[in-house]
C-alpha cells in the first residue's frame, strides 16, 4: 500500500534522456495528459506530479494547468530548465514558481535554490508555495529543515555530521532495505560524507565506500571518527568551528563545501 504516486517529469539525467522519460517528456503534452489521466482514473490513491520550468513562462503555466485538469492533487515545480541542470546550474527562477502557484488551485511545492533553512523560508515567503522541496543540499544535510540541524551543520560541521551519519546507520540497521536497493545507502553515505572522503588523507576510505560491502561501508564511519578524534577535531570545548574546519582542510582531513563557504 502507498499513500500517493508521483509522476516525476523533472529528472534531467542522461539515463532519462536515453529512455525518453523524466524531464524529456515535458515537450510532449499529449503523452503527459494521457498518462496522468489514466493514473487518476485507475489508481486508488492520490496522484501528484513534478515538472521543470520550460523555455518560457507561458508554456510552463499552460502545462501546469493542463496537469491540474487531469485531476492530480499536488504539483511540484523546479524553477530551472532541463538545460540548466547539473554542471550548468544557474540561479533558480522563483518568479515562475510564484506565477504557477497563482495560476493553480491545487497545492504547489517549490523546488530549486534551497541550500539552507533560511533559503526555504525565503522561498515560501516569495513564491507563496505550499511547501518546499530540496535535493542536493538535503542529501548532504538531512536535518536542513530543522532549525538546530541547519545551525549545527554550519557552525559545528565535523562533530555534527558524524553524529548524523551514525544516526543514519542505526536507521538502516533497524529498517534494512532489500539487497538490490542497498546501493541507495552507498549513495546516501557518499553525499553525507563527501567532505571527509574527498580529503587527500582519506582516499583509502573513499575507495572502501565505493567498493565495500555493507559492513565495510559502515566501518568507514568508525574509522573517520577515530582519525578525526586523534587529530583533536572532535573535542567539545567552545571553539569557532570555522577555524577547526580550516585547520582540518589544511591538514588534508576535510574537503571544501559547495553550500556554505
Amino acid at each position: 500500500d502507498v499513500n500517493a504516486i508521483d509522476l516525476n517529469l523533472g529528472c534531467p539525467q542522461k539515463i532519462a534522456k536515453r529512455g525518453n522519460y523524466g524531464a524529456y517528456l515535458l515537450n510532449n503534452e499529449k503523452v503527459i495528459v494521457e498518462c496522468l489521466s489514466a493514473m487518476v482514473a485507475n489508481l486508488d490513491c492520490p496522484i501528484t506530479a513534478k515538472v521543470r520550468k520550460l523555455e518560457n513562462d507561458e508554456d510552463t503555466i499552460r502545462l501546469c494547468q493542463k496537469i491540474e485538469q487531469c485531476g492530480v492533487q499536488m504539483l511540484t515545480i523546479h524553477g530551472r530548465t532541463v538545460s540548466s541542470s547539473k554542471l550548468f546550474t544557474g540561479p533558480c527562477d522563483w518568479d515562475i514558481i510564484r506565477k504557477v502557484k497563482a495560476a493553480l488551485h491545487i497545492p504547489v511545492i517549490a523546488n530549486g535554490g534551497i541550500s539552507c533553512r533560511s533559503d526555504a523560508l525565503a522561498c515560501l515567503e516569495y513564491t507563496g508555495a505550499d511547501g518546499v522541496m530540496s535535493s542536493e543540499a538535503l542529501l548532504e544535510n538531512p536535518k536542513l529543515f530543522s532549525e538546530s540541524g541547519d545551525l549545527l551543520f554550519r557552525t559545528d560541521f565535523i562533530r555534527f555530521q558524524l553524529e548524523t551519519v551514525k544516526e543514519y546507520r542505526e536507521l538502516v540497521l533497524s529498517y534494512p532495505p532489500p539487497r538490490p536497493l542497498f546501493q541507495v545507502v552507498r549513495s546516501h553515505l557518499f553525499k553525507m560524507l563527501y567532505r571527509f572522503v574527498d580529503a587527500p588523507r582519506h582516499a583509502d576510505l573513499r575507495a572502501t565506500l565505493a567498493m565495500g560491502d555493507r559492513d565495510e561501508m559502515f566501518a568507514v564511519i568508525d574509522e573517520l571518527e577515530e582519525r578525526l578524534g586523534a587529530a583533536g577535531l572532535l573535542k567539545s570545548e567552545d571553539a569557532a568551528d570555522s577555524s577547526r574546519e580550516e585547520w582540518a582542510m589544511q591538514q588534508g582531513l576535510l574537503g571544501p563545501t559547495h553550500w556554505y563557504m
